[in-house]
């Protein structure tokens, strides 16, 4: 298995952001956001990972901007403190 800590970049002007972007800082979101996260990485290997993980990490990004309908206000999934066990 993998931890790693993943937040959101969030375009405060972008199409949206009204709508959901509050809400996401607030962690309204987070359950979901965590589900859709789980399902990418969890369609991978660790060895994926442990190669070059920015592919899933756009992945990732693809998959939550499609959650909330919008390419606009989420522009980047950032990730660190990436551990394997």
């Amino acid at each position: 298995y993998f931890i790693f800590d993943l937040s959101l970049s969030m375009n405060k002007k972008g199409d949206g952001y009204k709508e959901y972007g509050a809400k996401i800082s607030e962690a309204a979101y987070d359950s979901m956001i965590a589900d859709t996260v789980n399902s990418v990485v969890g369609a991978h290997t660790q060895e994926e990972w442990q190669s070059n993980y920015e592919p899933i990490r756009e992945e990732i990004l693809q998959a939550i901007q499609k959650m909330f309908d919008s390419t606009k206000f989420i522009y980047k999934v950032n990730i660190s403190g990436v551990k394997f066990s």
